[in-house]
């Protein structure tokens, strides 16, 4: 079976969304389906068609462009058994829609998250959402949510009860690392004390992820600065790394954070393995998910994140867990509480993860949905 994959987003732009994208692309092709990926083309230096042995890529120039969003006046036409929007997708809805209707293909939408900024920007997205979701939503045969606690609090909401029979919960997941390290090998070859409390922070440091919240976890760590001997490792560029960087200094905490910037696939699993905590601090609802959190999770490593709905669903049971909203207080007491006593169970984390949050199982729903719109 043929399936076309429509994406605002996708390598080498680093994003959550395009690394859904890439995962569910693996997973399905290992299952025997032909994957193909449109995805705007942001910058001309970026390969326009490629092609490995998971799927192959085509990515379209947009007729405008600003940030993530890129305006798509037509897809190229593709042989394909069905299309598989990832929305939201700025500018790509107009064009998707077309396309089903020449095509008469089934359709399927992920909802991914909720558009939300400040000013006249946020100001924009309301309105553009308020114009595509209603008419993406009544074209698709199916929606999947990667969780039903945060489509319950978005815009999605007010549309439950008449789409009901079309929204099916798939949630999404990570594939088991066969590669373990202790944590001795990994500290040193990340040139990292084993006497510190390693932190990690792992996300993009640009405007589109305005919503992570490391300010409030950098005054967190200003009221543990002179209590614990700990390093926050941060992961991720972005052209406000700079911003974060002096951020941590007008905190106090400059000595204390270590911004690594982009690091591999590989690596990252280095720094999840040597690594205490993971925290995801995010500050509003675009923050839908957190595959951070899992991904870490996959490795044993306990993970604290912000109390917003779908993301507290990904914590695992007896890793360290939720904490209000922008609460930096709350933040510093829960991480000292987590130094001094350090008691969570990491197989059990791991166990959580491979029973509830795997690739595969994620990979088996989409592939019975796909079986069942394309008869």
């Amino acid at each position: 079976m043929r399936i076309l994959f429509v994406s605002p987003v996708f390598k080498p732009y680093s994003a959550g969304i395009g690394r859904v994208v890439e995962n569910e692309a693996k997973g399905l092709s290992r299952s025997g389906f032909e994957i193909n990926i449109l995805t705007p083309l942001y910058n001309q230096r970026w390969i326009q068609e490629e092609k490995n042995n998971a799927y192959a890529i085509r990515r379209v120039k947009p007729l405008r462009q600003l940030g993530n969003a890129a305006l798509i006046k037509n897809w190229p036409r593709e042989d394909f058994d069905l299309i598989h929007l990832h929305y939201p997708f700025i500018g790509g809805v107009r064009a998707t829609l077309k396309l089903k209707k020449k095509t008469g293909q089934p359709l399927v939408v992920t909802y991914h998250m909720d558009l939300l900024q400040d000013g006249f920007k946020g100001l924009f997205f309301k309105i553009y959402s308020r114009l595509t979701l209603p008419k993406i939503l009544q074209a698709a045969d199916k929606i999947i949510v990667s969780s039903l606690d945060y489509a319950q609090n978005s815009a999605l909401a007010p549309f439950f009860l008449k789409y009901q029979g079309k929204i099916i919960e798939i949630p999404f997941g990570v594939e088991e690392s066969g590669k373990y390290l202790n944590k001795e090998d990994t500290r040193r070859e990340l040139d990292l004390s084993l006497s510190l409390k390693v932190i990690l922070f792992v996300g993009a440091l640009d405007k589109a992820h305005y919503f992570k919240g490391l300010p409030i976890l950098f005054k967190a760590l200003q009221l543990l600065k002179n209590q614990t001997d700990f390093r926050l490792v941060i992961i991720g560029k972005g052209e406000r790394r700079e911003f974060y960087q002096n951020l941590a200094k007008k905190e106090g905490v400059q000595d204390k954070v270590i911004f690594k910037g982009f690091v591999s696939d590989e690596d990252l699993i280095k720094y999840y393995q040597s690594a205490d905590l993971l925290v995801l601090p995010s500050s509003g609802k675009s923050e839908a998910y957190g595959m951070v959190l899992l991904e870490a999770q996959s490795q044993g490593l306990p993970v604290l994140a912000s109390d917003l709905p779908g993301v507290r669903k990904q914590v695992a049971p007896r890793s360290v867990g939720v904490f209000p909203v922008g609460d930096f207080r709350k933040t510093a007491y829960v991480l000292r509480d987590f130094f001094e006593k350090d008691k969570v169970d990491r197989a059990s984390i791991k166990k959580w993860i491979l029973e509830n949050r795997s690739a595969n199982l994620e990979i088996k729903k989409l592939s019975d949905l796909y079986k069942t719109l394309a008869r």
